[in-house]
């Protein structure tokens, strides 16, 4: 084994408070020990996901699922959403009142237009601000039966998305799967070499694609049945086990 690369919320810190488990952080100083590279592969932007650093110094970062990675600190995929799709989208999001927020390679925020109010985390910008910068992912904040008209309006783009109250929309060319290989194809590591976790339904391509993919035991029954193996759940030493079962650590 090679490499091991991990989903972030539910699989490596809970969602609740975003706490590591002692017997994760056990594991991936092991992992480390032997000499075995540790990713990231999340639907966070990557400003967003480097709040684990407070856990562990990892390898790399495959980010806002599979449009974005950084190893050693230097930018190695780049699968920006197009100009053409955002200004349709743009278009659409005004008349429908909706809200979104971009993520691009500086930063998240919201994307404020006249009409919309926000309350939550990130800073207000207003929406046109992505047209001129390099955007990896919009985020939408409606329900899955909106799924199919929103991308109707932004063409090239695909939704993954991983619970109801919000969905990521990405390059049609993206997918957390798509970011892995390019980090093998730059480490000339074979897939069969590596395995992958997650718990997510964000998690679903990767999970499909590499022979030793690993669902969390918190993981709903779809990821589950699109894993090749399941593990106990985050909360249960769930890694950890993994991990020890398959002789990797």
């Amino acid at each position: 084994m090679k490499a091991i690369f991990f989903d972030i919320d539910g699989t490596l810190v809970t969602h609740k408070d975003r706490q590591m488990p002692q017997s994760t952080l056990t594991a991936l100083k092991l992992l480390r020990k032997r000499g075995i590279k540790v990713f990231i592969a999340t639907g966070r932007a990557h400003s967003a996901a480097m709040f684990m650093e407070e856990y562990f110094s990892f390898d790399g970062y495959v980010c806002n699922n599979g449009t974005i990675g950084v190893f050693q600190g230097k930018q190695i995929l780049d699968i920006q959403i197009p100009n053409e799709s955002l200004e349709k989208m743009i278009e659409y999001v005004k008349q429908s009142r909706i809200q979104v927020s971009i993520s691009t390679d500086k930063e998240v925020y919201y994307g404020g237009y006249p009409g919309v109010s926000y309350d939550g985390p990130y800073p207000v910008k207003p929406i046109e601000t992505c047209l001129t910068e390099r955007v990896y992912q919009v985020n939408f904040y409606e329900g899955p039966e909106l799924d199919d008209e929103f991308l109707a309006h932004m063409p090239k783009s695909k939704s993954v998305r991983w619970n109801d109250r919000f969905a990521d929309i990405i390059s049609i060319e993206g997918g957390k799967e798509v970011g892995i290989r390019k980090v093998l194809e730059l480490l000339e590591i074979p897939e069969e070499q590596i395995a992958v976790f997650g718990d997510g339904e964000n998690d679903l391509t990767m999970l499909q694609a590499f022979k030793y993919s690993f669902a969390m035991g918190n993981a709903n029954d779809i990821v589950k049945e699109n894993a090749n193996f399941v593990t106990d759940a985050i909360t249960d030493d769930g890694i950890y086990n993994a991990l020890k079962k398959m002789d990797i650590i």
